[in-house]
C-alpha cells in the first residue's frame, strides 16, 4: 500500500460511512488506490491521490445481483466526493504561533490537510535568498507540532515561508508558502547592531557641531575674507 496509507484509510472510512458501501481495498474489488506498478502513473509529479474504479464484468450480464446503473451511480457519488474535497488530499501547514527568544525561534504549526509531510521547515529569506532555516520536522495529518531552532540573528525586513512536500511520497511536489509571523523582537546581536547604527547616525550631528566649534575658535576671522595688505615700494631713479 502507499506510504501515505492513512489518507486512503480515512477516505475509505468516510466513504463507507456516509456515501457508499463500495469496497475500497484491493484490486478488482470496487474502488482501490493505485499502488505498486501503478504508483508512478497514479501520483505523477502533481502528487494527488488517485483511484481506479473497478466494475466486475459479471455485472454486465443478465441476472446479476446489482444493476450496473446503480453501481455506476454510486461510483459517481464517490468521484464527486473526491473532487469536492481535493483541498484536503495533501498537507496544509498553517502557522499557529511564533516567538523569538533572543536567538531561538519558537513556533507552532498545524496541518489542516489529511496527508502527512516530512522534511518540512520554516525559512527566512532576504532578497529571495534563504539565510536561515529551522530544523526539519515531521507533522502528521490533522495534527500540530512545536519546533524550536536557534541561530537566528538577522535584521527584520525579510520574508518567512514554509517549505515542504504536499505528501510523503517521493513524487509529491515541493511547495514554498509565505507565512505572516506578525511582530517580533530582534535577537541581542541584531538589536546591538541596530542600536550602534542608530547611535552613529544620531551622534554624527553633535560630533560635527563640536568639530565646527573647534574650527571656529581657532580662526580669528572665520567668515571674513582677509584684505590684502598693500606692499610699499620705493621708486628708484
Amino acid at each position: 500500500q502507499p506510504p501515505d496509507w492513512e489518507l486512503f484509510h480515512g477516505i475509505r472510512e468516510e466513504v463507507n460511512a456516509g456515501i457508499s458501501d463500495i469496497p475500497i481495498q484491493n484490486a478488482n474489488q470496487g474502488l482501490y488506490p493505485n499502488c505498486g506498478t501503478s504508483r508512478d502513473y497514479g501520483y505523477g509529479v502533481m502528487g494527488f491521490p488517485t483511484f481506479t474504479f473497478e466494475t466486475d464484468d459479471d455485472q454486465f450480464f443478465p441476472g446479476t445481483f446489482e444493476d450496473v446503473n446503480e453501481r455506476l451511480g454510486e461510483e459517481l457519488d464517490v468521484m464527486r466526493y473526491l473532487i469536492d474535497n481535493i483541498w484536503y488530499w495533501r498537507a496544509r501547514l498553517v502557522l499557529d504561533s511564533f516567538e523569538l527568544d533572543d536567538e531561538t525561534v519558537n513556533f507552532e504549526v498545524s496541518n489542516l490537510g489529511r496527508a502527512s509531510t516530512s522534511n518540512a521547515s520554516l525559512q527566512y529569506l532576504i532578497d529571495d535568498e534563504v539565510v536561515w532555516e529551522s530544523d526539519n520536522f515531521i507533522i502528521n495529518a490533522t495534527s500540530s507540532t512545536r519546533v524550536s531552532t536557534s541561530g537566528f540573528d538577522f535584521d527584520s525586513g525579510g520574508d518567512w515561508r514554509f517549505s515542504y512536500q504536499k505528501r510523503v511520497v517521493d513524487s509529491a511536489m515541493w511547495v514554498n508558502e509565505s507565512v505572516d509571523v506578525g511582530e517580533y523582537e530582534l535577537g541581542f546581536f541584531a538589536q546591538s547592531l541596530a542600536t550602534l547604527v542608530w547611535a552613529l547616525q544620531i551622534g554624527i550631528i553633535p560630533l560635527l557641531a563640536i568639530c565646527f566649534a573647534f574650527w571656529w575658535a581657532r580662526e580669528e576671522m572665520p567668515l571674513e575674507i582677509h584684505e590684502e595688505i598693500p606692499l610699499e615700494a620705493e621708486l628708484l631713479d
